[in-house]
């Protein structure tokens, strides 16, 4: 992934997708965005700690709200979320949709399918981009977990 230090202060935000979010918990924290971003241009986001009510993932991985955070020597930056990691439940405001017969849920530029064995969410490749279909067990009948 890469990072840059960029020039126009704004409130504590960042951009997924092309929509902003501000995760919960902080207000006055600032990120420098630059005020022409390039195409396709990574923004990463510094917390000095992370979110109150974070969870381990696994062992250097935090989720919160939706973000994915990995400890780095300037702090928590939001990264990609790893492939195969699980959560117990979708983010609020998920997508769910149906592609070749198997379900996704789809939370701020992250895919995810439910797990039946495991009971759990993974975290699975977006399957718009041709790659195979999660955990293979994606077929819920038309079930919201």
């Amino acid at each position: 992934m890469k990072t840059h230090k960029l020039g126009l202060a704004l409130s504590f935000t960042t951009v997924l997708n092309g929509c902003i979010v501000i995760p919960e918990g902080y207000s006055q924290t600032q990120l420098f965005i630059p005020a022409q971003p390039a195409p396709q241009a990574n923004v990463s986001l510094v917390l000095p700690s992370l979110p109150v009510g974070y969870i381990m993932v696994n062992l250097t991985t935090a989720f919160y709200d939706g973000l994915y955070y990995q400890h780095t020597d300037r702090g928590y930056v939001v990264i990609d979320a790893p492939v195969g990691v699980e959560i117990h439940a979708l983010p609020k405001g998920y997508k769910r949709s149906q592609i070749d017969g198997h379900y996704f849920y789809q939370s701020k530029g992250n895919w995810y399918q439910y797990d039946k064995n495991h009971k759990k969410y993974r975290v699975v490749a977006n399957p718009h981009q041709g790659n195979k279909h999660g955990n293979g067990n994606g077929h819920d009948n038309g079930r919201k977990h």
